[in-house]
């Protein structure tokens, strides 16, 4: 009922982020940043600088305070995210880039401070100061939900509540892509997106795709960001297909018609097969299952073959010799053998949506589903009312 924003990066928690400012590098030198700073309440404490990508924390500098917490930071970096940390508890978050910084912090209070510098910090400090605010007014939506729902409320009332939350999370989604639309820089843009579900949003993604690869084609968040958009979308994409196979192999759904390569290279057809029983078999050489149920699968086979029963076997094997010696060595004598030996890239696998080895489908003479995974004694009970 209730969905939130998945945030791609591992630094983004709810935490409180104030305004930054940047400045240029000294004139006539390689661009550097500098973040002068002052640790409150933290003298003699080590402060680090570190670049936060999607899956990893990278160290690129460090300082230890002097006695009243002062320190200095400088040297060359990409411009990205990044935060300054003490500890473990102690983090604060700042879009870097090659600029001067003027950073006061409060080890007592980290949630007092302040980091001033340049202009797309101003930003993304503002930003990231809405999406907390946005992230913590709705977490107490859903735990009043909770509350209410462990006192028994009345379900209309809940349900209001929950059209609530729904409508609050989606205005604070269509606000991220406005940001992330209206954003000129594209790293800044790139972090309105990632509050956005690649499953529900694939279009933003792609788009903050393509112009990281256009605008910042040297940034390491554009080929991480390429990485995870093709991941996501091969994800959405098998998603769907199972969704679709689902419903086309439903019981009493006419089977998706196969024609694939049998072991002498002619292809063999499943729908050639209509006007018989058939067992639609997936199974594979290396599957110690398929091969402990194939004498169940010939005895049923040896048993009803002459009373209108055929087998249509589809391998998920990726080694052709291997696929024939296993069809000898099981004695599956029936000739419908195909297979593409794409493994689990099969396609005939995926148009069934098979997670798993040994997948049956037992299909009437209209070629339609009537069955699904009979095993043993279940298959030839199946069959004996079929075929009388």
């Amino acid at each position: 009922m209730i969905r939130y924003s998945r945030i791609l990066f591992v630094f983004i928690v709810l935490s409180f982020i104030t305004d930054a400012v940047y400045a240029q590098g000294a004139k006539g030198k390689a661009p550097q940043y500098v973040i002068a700073g002052a640790l409150k309440n933290g003298g003699g404490q080590t402060i680090y600088l570190e670049l936060l990508n999607m899956q990893k924390v990278t160290t690129i500098d460090s300082a230890k305070t002097d006695p009243n917490g002062n320190f200095r930071l400088s040297s060359t970096a990409e411009k990205g995210f990044y935060r300054l940390r003490v500890d473990n508890q102690h983090f604060w978050l700042m879009l870097l880039e090659n600029k001067t910084y003027k950073a006061d912090l409060d080890y007592s209070n980290p949630q007092a401070f302040s980091i001033n510098g340049a202009p797309l910090n101003d930003e993304f400090q503002a930003g990231s100061k809405y999406i907390t605010e946005n992230q913590i007014k709705i977490q107490s939506m859903v735990n009043a939900f909770r509350q209410q729902q462990a006192q028994g409320t009345a379900s209309d009332v809940l349900q209001k509540l929950a059209n609530e939350i729904d409508q609050t999370q989606l205005t604070f989604e269509n606000e991220l892509k406005r940001r992330g639309e209206a954003s000129k820089d594209p790293i800044l843009a790139l972090y309105y997106v990632s509050f956005l579900s690649p499953e529900k949003y694939p279009d933003d993604n792609k788009k903050i795709v393509e112009r990281l690869k256009k605008e910042a084609p040297a940034s390491s968040y554009t080929p991480e960001m390429a990485a995870l958009y093709a991941s996501n979308l091969q994800k959405i994409q098998q998603a769907e297909l199972a969704k679709k196979s689902e419903s086309a192999t439903a019981i009493g759904a006419v089977a998706p018609d196969l024609a694939y390569t049998s072991p002498d290279g002619k292809t063999l057809k499943l729908s050639d097969l209509r006007g018989k029983v058939v067992l639609l078999d997936f199974w594979a050489s290396w599957c110690r299952p398929c091969r402990m149920e194939n004498p169940n699968v010939v005895a049923s086979y040896k048993r009803f073959k002459d009373k209108g029963f055929e087998i249509y076997s589809v391998s998920l094997d990726q080694n052709g010799e291997a696929w024939k010696s296993a069809i000898q060595a099981d004695g599956l004598i029936w000739t419908n053998h195909v297979s593409d030996l794409k493994g689990w890239q099969s396609e005939p696998a995926h148009i069934y949506g098979v997670q798993g080895i040994p997948a049956q489908f037992l299909l009437d003479k209209d070629g339609k589903i009537v069955a699904k995974n009979l095993r043993g004694e279940q298959l030839e009970q199946k069959l004996s009312e079929m075929l009388k």
